[in-house]
């Protein structure tokens, strides 16, 4: 039955959509039973809306906690004289998905409704969080946003489709829901229903308040829409108590939570410029005192204040000199209760891994973590794993942060966020969500830090290619005639050849002699010319050997100074610039790092350009994460990397700052095997002492010009005679 109505919905929805926004009318539904908790869950892709629902489990929520608080009030919120308590179940329950549909179809629309509004409304409540906690780190507050943007995206979202839906601020919403129920006859008993009812937007919060699957920033902004949704005092006060309950089970007790819905209404307004609220006829005194009475909840003008709340916040929002203030002020009030240990709120673009969409605010009963998730139907074999969809998460809201950042915060988040250690002190969800962004901070600390290798710009020359050839005819003979011989001549083919080829064959010479032309046809080259980038040469594979052990530095290395902070950016630098080379002449290499202390890690080679240019990739991971232990090599590598190789020359730059423990001899028949291949070239670079296995590698390099080996006193020294070696001018 839950699934018959859900598609109900999806058909009533698509017929409202067609005549409100168009554009919208094919956006594909994706409908499963599976999802990944509790008993319901919705996002989008912005392309594609996806809804799972576990129908058991959603009919019994409802039945068990929304139908009691419900039924009595019922044909007030669809205002009607009475409801049949057979149909207060179907009538809810398509209008709360009714909700859902409007809710994933309006996120591009509304909030966020560009990449430049999402950073923006980071940026907001980074800013929120930082005013009202100014103790917090950084990273700290890199969590609180990154745990929080989708619940305020939501709020953004939900307020508007209450204004909507009630025909506020000049919207027609509510006047095509009234007409496409008028056409399908839509009736309760034997009531037309001719609006959309007030009060099916807590619903789903209710249900997660009841059965304690919450937090504390779900309960607060559950109860502050209770305050906005519904035409009866009784029913208001039922929908408030259960998150009022809810919040009480954390410590919170009932006047003080009135008092924080209170703050979060007057947060909205507490960064706005007084001239700002005076241009859209906003009264600041007259919206505080209207916030004094959102608890007394029996009040006859309490609609008239509802009204008053829906269309100046939906103002506020619509409005973009307000918009980022105002959810700056609001952030302040909710920053000390959100968690930093895990998502708050709804699925979000990441938490879906489709990062250009947006999640809703649904969640259902048994939701242990509020973020939800959610699969394309009932299909989830592929989807990503959950530490993969936080990463993303993290990783968006980090770029989203240091787009608006300026550049010396944004160096300092990225470097307190890289030297997290994946955990920052947490443990539980904050761990697993640190767990990815040390990386992510630390390759753009260094994309943005590291200094470039300078490369010569390469030269330009017009270089010529066949076009193929081409038939022509070509004069080879001319014989000058009398009009006696001309007379034996046959005249037709002479005049067919010169119709079909234009040129002339009989011609007269004057004096009374005629010319004769013969042709023979001859196949010509075709050639044309472009300009190519040349003088410079950059080898097809670039490996690079790192030691990270205890003498390099700490896992905390970013922004130090040490040996591993500076390994990277001469790293980066040589990235950097062969990055460059590889963009203007356009070819690519494949590049790959293997890291030695205890262990012996490589993720295989992968393209230069793809490498720099992702966002994460296992190579970074092997790159970016030292060890931090001993010094061993475990030479059987190189039989990995062999598999890896494209095919032409390959260069391998080795840099350790001590002894080589381990099999030396073995590591040492390997670089000998893989040099005496020709287009294999080793640098073996020794940092500080020089070490017995680099001296054995200076002597092999006696003899093999294709091996290298260099003993310097600091690592930046050899950014310049890598690149020597890495890029080569013709």
């Amino acid at each position: 039955m839950v699934l018959k109505i859900l598609k109900n919905a999806e058909s009533t929805w698509r017929e409202t959509v067609r005549l409100a926004t168009p554009l919208d009318s094919n956006k594909p539904v994706i409908i499963g039973t599976k999802p990944r908790q509790g008993d319901f869950e919705a996002y989008t892709d912005n392309k594609r809306i996806f809804i799972n629902v576990d129908e058991k489990k959603f009919r019994k929520n409802f039945e068990d906690i929304i139908i009691p608080a419900y039924e009595d009030a019922c044909h007030l919120l669809y205002s009607m004289p009475s409801v049949p308590t057979s149909e207060v179940f179907p009538n809810l329950v398509l209008d709360n998905f009714l909700f859902v549909h409007f809710h994933e179809q309006l996120h591009p629309w509304l909030c966020p409704n560009s990449k430049q509004d999402e950073r923006k409304i980071s940026k907001a409540l980074y800013d929120g969080v930082k005013k009202k906690e100014p103790g917090l780190s950084k990273t700290d507050i890199l969590l609180k946003v990154n745990n929080s943007k989708n619940l305020i995206w939501d709020v953004v979202l939900n307020i508007s489709f209450l204004s909507k839906t009630a025909g506020y601020n000049n919207d027609d919403l509510e006047e095509k829901l009234g007409f496409v129920f008028a056409k399908n006859k839509r009736q309760i008993g034997k009531s037309p229903v001719t609006c959309y009812p007030k009060g099916i937007l807590p619903i789903i919060y209710i249900i997660s308040a009841n059965n304690r699957t919450t937090d504390i920033p779900i309960s607060l902004i559950g109860g502050m829409y209770s305050t906005l949704s519904y035409n009866n005092s009784d029913i208001r006060e039922k929908a408030l108590d259960f998150f009022l309950d809810d919040l009480k089970s954390k410590k919170i007790s009932n006047s003080d939570s009135i008092d924080i819905i209170k703050e979060m209404y007057r947060g909205f307004i507490s960064e706005l410029d007084l001239k700002e609220l005076q241009k859209k006829s906003i009264d600041k005194d007259d919206y505080k005192k209207r916030v004094a009475k959102i608890h007394d909840l029996t009040s006859p003008d309490y609609e008239i204040n509802q009204k008053y709340f829906i269309s100046t916040l939906t103002k506020i929002f619509d409005t973009y000199s307000m918009r980022y203030d105002s959810l700056k002020g609001f952030m302040k009030v909710l920053s000390p209760y959100m968690s930093l240990s895990g998502k708050q709120g709804s699925p979000d673009p990441n938490s879906m891994g489709s990062p250009g969409g947006s999640g809703s605010g649904e969640k259902g009963e048994g939701d242990s973590d509020p973020s939800g998730g959610g699969g394309s139907g009932d299909d989830s074999d592929d989807e990503k794993s959950q530490d993969e969809l936080d990463g993303d998460s993290m990783a968006n809201t980090l770029d989203d942060l240091l787009g608006e950042l300026d550049p010396k915060e944004a160096d300092d988040l990225l470097e307190e966020a890289a030297n997290s250690g994946g955990g920052y002190g947490m443990g539980g969800a904050g761990k697993n969500l640190l767990k990815k962004i040390d990386t992510l901070a630390a390759d753009e600390y260094y994309k943005r830090n590291a200094d470039v290798l300078e490369v010569r710009n390469p030269s330009q020359e017009n270089v010529s290619f066949s076009l193929g050839t081409t038939k022509r005819w070509k004069l080879v003979r001319t014989d000058t005639l009398t009009p006696a011989d001309v007379s034996r001549l046959n005249h037709g083919p002479i005049v067919n050849f010169q119709r079909s080829t234009g040129l002339p064959v009989l011609i007269e010479a004057g004096g009374g002699f005629f010319k004769l032309n013969q042709y023979v046809l001859e196949e010509t080259p075709q050639k044309s010319y472009n300009s190519q980038l040349t003088g410079i040469e950059i080898p097809d594979n670039w490996v690079f050997f790192q030691d990270s052990s205890g003498s390099m530095g700490s896992k905390s290395y970013v922004g130090t100074g040490c040996k591993f902070d500076i390994l990277n950016r001469v790293k980066y630098g040589l990235q950097k610039g062969l990055y460059k080379v590889c963009k203007a002449m356009k070819k690519d290499l494949k590049f790959g790092v293997v890291d030695f202390s205890d262990s012996t890690h490589y993720s295989g080679l992968d393209s230069l350009i793809k490498v720099y240019e992702s966002r994460s990739h296992p190579v970074k991971d092997v790159s970016l994460n030292p060890q931090c232990g001993n010094t061993y090599f475990n030479s059987g590598v190189f039989l990995k990397i062999k598999k890896d190789l494209a095919p032409g020359k390959s260069i391998y730059t080795f840099i350790t700052d001590g002894q080589i423990d381990g099999d030396t001899s073995s590591l040492y028949r390997r670089i000998d095997e893989f040099s005496n291949e020709g287009n294999h070239s080793f640098v073996f670079i020794d940092v500080g002492s020089a070490s017995t296995f680099g001296r054995s590698i200076e002597s092999m390099g006696k003899s093999k010009q294709n091996v290298l080996y260099f003993h310097v006193s600091n690592i930046k020294s050899i950014k310049d005679k890598l690149g020597s070696i890495l890029v080569r001018y013709k």
